[in-house]
């Protein structure tokens, strides 16, 4: 088992798992080349790119938008994140899909990959998920973060190909935004 990447905990979706320790390394540092048995490709290129869904209280002052605010560990806790000066750069797009009864179900798409992006990003802008107990989301129509995974692209460093793969939005965070 070799992961190229993680979601948070009570996050759905889809992630990138690499068959061999190569393909991990390939996928994860920039420059690299696989070697051995394999065609050699030098990435150069994004590895992966990742897009959400995420169901939120209240409708975003723009349909679409950038959040580009820097990411620091909260200096209280080991877990929880904080937007800071003093933080790592972090960029977040957004675009509103549907509105309904109050709620906004966006897209998201990362450029980065901070630890929380998505999660401090929007409860720094006062739009936390619907669920998110660590950064102030209402868990009255949901019981977690309502985030999902539901597309990723994938550069294949064996053959030079993009995979690309979806996944439906899970029925409870459909269930909230209807309630």
């Amino acid at each position: 088992f070799h992961p190229v990447h993680r979601l948070d905990r009570n996050t759905t979706g889809l992630v990138v798992v690499a068959k061999l320790p190569q393909l991990q390394s390939a996928l994860t540092q920039p420059g690299s080349r696989i070697k051995g048995n394999m065609q050699k490709h030098n990435i150069t290129q994004k590895f992966f790119h990742r897009s959400y869904f995420a169901l939120i209280n209240g409708i975003l002052p723009q349909r679409k938008g950038i959040i580009d605010l820097p990411i620091a560990r909260h200096p209280d806790s080991i877990i929880q994140r904080i937007c800071s000066p003093d933080g790592q750069y972090a960029e977040t797009h957004y675009e509103t899909v549907a509105v309904n009864n109050g709620k906004s179900l966006i897209k998201l798409e990362l450029k980065t990959g901070r630890t929380h992006q998505i999660r401090v990003h929007l409860a720094s802008i006062g739009y936390p998920l619907l669920g998110d107990d660590l950064y102030g989301g209402n868990h009255a129509v949901i019981n977690r973060q309502a985030l999902h995974a539901y597309h990723l692209e994938v550069f294949n460093p064996l053959n030079g190909e993009t995979i690309s793969v979806y996944s439906d939005i899970p029925q409870d965070m459909i269930q909230a935004f209807y309630k």
